[in-house]
């Protein structure tokens, strides 16, 4: 359990006598045991561009630690199941997605939370499969409580390094489709080097099951174990791409995707007005959204590297399959083996 956090170590454990309205934050080693980190949230708790965010704005006095078993007092109460999982290859317009979708009172869309991360590192931990899943539907289903009554739709945006998961969130989720969202490599790879995410750092998270060689890479050569997570991830993509009950989906189709053809995929109810306001967020910038969108300077267009060039071959791939999907979902869109 290397990339589980410590609680701190004046805690007491209690319980959550009224758990609506209580979500999830993280999973902590304590004391020799397991326990999770929770904070109230009784209003939009996915406004923000990221669930990480809201977190950070809970004050550390009011967080309560319990032990995992709290996570079975949503049992009862009235949580909906996930009507999609996010998967994407990091700035791809994931954010901009899950932003769009939380216009909408009908959509609940947390965006990469931290305590699904630390559950799939915990699951890495055990070799009971029904307790990995257990542990996984818990979790979403902690996740996706409801509060007004008129929600009906949650998306969840995982971590883009989760990709590796897929197969166990799929035993854990069998019905549930998922999205793959992705990009131009070069796109992806010079907006890491203005800003890098923390999968492109050695040793900030735990990057093992992305099965790569990076033993070879210096540490100081961040752009080479860059584009050696890129290309890790586009090429489960591509290995994932063809399985049943999912949406390849590229950056350039957004923001109209959303409101034109998402919407009506999962059965979402528009009116005029809902698509005049995911339409008014996409102007803004999808992590600050106050701020206007600026479309950013491309980068000088020099020769690609090797590493780039094979990029751009997965991502030709991934087009290919994206393209003939699309075609065949057009053609025969009663197909039960497709998104409804």
């Amino acid at each position: 359990m290397e990339y589980i956090k410590q609680a701190p170590d004046n805690i007491d454990l209690t319980t959550l006598e009224h758990p609506k309205g209580w979500y999830p934050l993280n999973l902590h080693q304590h004391q020799g045991q397991l326990c999770i980190s929770w904070g109230f949230l009784p209003e939009a708790p996915y406004r923000r561009a990221f669930f990480f965010d809201t977190i950070q704005s809970i004050p550390k006095t009011e967080l309560k630690y319990c032990k995992l078993e709290s996570l079975q007092q949503f049992q009862t109460l009235d949580c909906l199941a996930p009507s999609a999982f996010i998967f994407h290859t990091s700035r791809c317009g994931s954010t901009l997605l899950t932003q769009q979708l939380t216009e909408l009172a009908e959509c609940l869309a947390p965006s990469e939370p931290p305590i699904f991360d630390d559950a799939l590192n915990y699951c890495r931990s055990l070799s009971d499969e029904e307790q990995k899943l257990q542990l996984l539907r818990s979790v979403i289903r902690a996740l996706g409580q409801r509060q007004t009554g008129k929600e009906s739709h949650l998306f969840i945006k995982l971590d883009c390094w989760h990709i590796a998961d897929l197969p166990l969130i799929r035993k854990a989720f069998p019905a549930t489709p998922f999205i793959l969202l992705y990009r131009t490599p070069k796109a992806v790879f010079d907006s890491h080097k203005k800003q890098r995410g923390l999968q492109m750092v050695p040793g900030l998270i735990n990057s093992q099951p992305l099965d790569m060689d990076s033993e070879s890479v210096p540490v100081w050569d961040l752009d080479r174990y860059c584009l050696k997570v890129m290309r890790a991830i586009y090429r489960l993509f591509i290995s994932y791409a063809p399985l049943e009950n999912q949406l390849l989906l590229n950056y350039q189709q957004l923001p109209e995707f959303t409101w034109r053809e998402l919407a009506a995929q999962f059965n979402l109810p528009l009116t005029e007005q809902k698509r005049q306001q995911m339409a008014a967020r996409s102007t803004h910038h999808s992590k600050q959204r106050h701020n206007a969108f600026k479309t950013p300077q491309p980068a000088p267009e020099n020769p690609l590297s090797p590493a780039l060039r094979q990029l751009e071959i997965d991502y030709q791939q991934l087009e290919h399959l994206r393209i003939r999907t699309d075609k065949e979902r057009a053609r025969y869109p009663a197909n039960p083996d497709l998104i409804p």
